[in-house]
């Protein structure tokens, strides 16, 4: 395992240090352990949107730009859906599709 702090292999834990220890292990295992795959993350992020375009994004709205929408509109979609052979907007599958996406969900009734 790698030292926590400098020479920490070297430094019995007492119940005077306890606390420090079980500060530096919990930041070890949720950032330590997998900083080097962070890095690369943001890295790739950081060639996808700049950095300087964040500066005015807060946490719900970079939420939203990764993941969309939680809801969709209904209408949008059909009016900007594009068709491909054999399909088309009068195509007798198409309209039980729509119709069945506008039924209300469980968690709606």
């Amino acid at each position: 395992m790698k030292d926590l702090k400098e020479n920490g292999s070297r430094i019995v834990v007492t119940n005077a240090n306890k606390l420090e220890y079980a500060n530096l292990r919990a930041q070890w295992m949720a950032y330590g352990s997998i900083a080097q795959q962070v890095e690369c993350l943001k890295a790739g992020f950081y060639e996808v949107v700049h950095k300087p375009n964040l500066q005015d994004v807060n946490a719900a709205e970079l939420e939203e730009l990764i993941n969309g929408k939680a809801t969709i509109s209904i209408k949008d979609w059909m009016a900007n859906t594009v068709y491909n052979e054999p399909f088309s907007k009068k195509h007798n599958v198409i309209p039980v599709s729509y119709t069945h996406l506008t039924l209300p969900t469980n968690r709606e009734v």
